[in-house]
């Protein structure tokens, strides 16, 4: 298969992979609370290490040589704090064995191959975030992965934000017809 096709094939599988997104997901994350974690205790690292390791046997990162490198690498690097060494100049030397004079202007290859791993990332969490209490964020413009604790907001009970979630749940529940489009 070329490349055009392999990439075409893969844009498909994203796109139809983040429709089947379960509905149970459409929860306001106003009602999640996002702290973000600092690597500096020894137990922080270790939930990022763990958080690491089950990315990378997703399918979505695994299925690629590249992914799990890169990723792996800017983790690693940023738990060792030496996160300011994160430049694309620096990954595609260290990751995928460019030469130290390389013209990154020409060679996109760190950029498209971080890109996509942050829409994979994205679609990882998308699906199972409650599976994922501790997250890893590539910003979009940053090489640099920041780490958060998602967890619910106890405030809101879980029968609210379902009922908002999915008004069919509530209407029946109250005995109206639900809403047909």
């Amino acid at each position: 298969m070329t490349r055009y096709k392999q990439h075409w094939r893969d844009l498909w599988f994203l796109q139809y992979y983040a429709s089947q997104a379960p509905a149970r997901l459409n929860m306001p994350t106003s009602e999640m609370v996002k702290t973000r974690i600092d690597p500096i205790s020894e137990e922080n690292r270790q939930l990022i290490r763990k958080e690491l390791a089950q990315l990378l046997k997703n399918p979505l990162i695994s299925n690629s040589k590249r992914y799990p490198a890169l990723l792996g690498y800017v983790v690693e690097k940023t738990l060792s704090g030496r996160s300011e060494e994160l430049k694309e100049r620096t990954i595609g030397i260290d990751v995928f064995h460019r030469v130290p004079d390389y013209d990154n202007n020409n060679d996109t290859i760190v950029r498209v191959a971080a890109g996509e791993v942050r829409k994979r990332i994205a679609l990882i969490y998308l699906e199972a975030a409650e599976d994922h209490p501790i997250q890893i964020v590539l910003a979009s413009g940053s090489y640099v992965p920041e780490f958060y604790r998602y967890s619910p907001n106890n405030d809101v009970p879980r029968r609210e934000w379902t009922e908002r979630a999915i008004p069919e749940l509530s209407q029946a529940a109250a005995g109206l017809p639900a809403l047909v489009d």
